[in-house]
């Protein structure tokens, strides 16, 4: 995606807050064109704060956003076209740099509209890693897994495929 996007950005020491809005770019690259047409439009803000190290070092970091599409058309369970009105809030938890273990959470819930259905959806993230801080170059290992969950009535009106926020 390409986005035609604002950003504010307040941070205090370690700590910052980002709003921002936005609008993508239906791009077209045989017209130039000043005035691009638009896909999804979307809002939100998101958080960053750093826990003292010497306490236990975690980022904790919330975020709220929405994704808007007026354009009437996403075909809904039940066939009749409309547009999509989603809102996503999350967080993510992280452990970084730590001597050894390293873990980083990612959470995201979906609530909204797509055409006539409900959404109602969600995904997560997770990430483990083990640093051998005595070895040359220091090698990490980790493992990752990643869910987001699916629909399974195509015909109860309610979406349950989680959407991404930004694609």
């Amino acid at each position: 995606w390409m986005w035609d996007a604002a950003k504010v950005h307040y941070g205090i020491g370690k700590h910052f807050v980002d709003a921002f809005y936005g609008k993508t770019m239906i791009h077209d690259p045989d017209e130039f064109s000043l005035r691009h047409n638009h896909g999804f439009e979307s809002m939100g803000i998101y958080a960053h704060f750093q826990l003292p190290a010497e306490d236990i070092g975690v980022v904790i970091e919330p975020f709220f956003m929405t994704k808007d599409s007026d354009g009437n058309e996403f075909k809904g369970e039940n066939g009749r076209s409309g547009d999509i009105e989603s809102y996503y809030a999350g967080f993510r938890l992280a452990r970084q740099n730590n001597k050894f273990f390293d873990w980083d959470i990612t959470y995201i819930r979906q609530q909204g509209d797509y055409a006539e259905d409900e959404i109602d959806a969600y995904g997560y993230h997770l990430q483990l890693a083990y640093n051998f801080t005595s070895l040359p170059l220091t090698p990490r290992v980790g493992a990752d897994y990643s869910y987001s969950s699916g629909d399974g009535n195509p015909a109860d009106g309610e979406n349950n495929t989680f959407d991404g926020a930004f694609g």
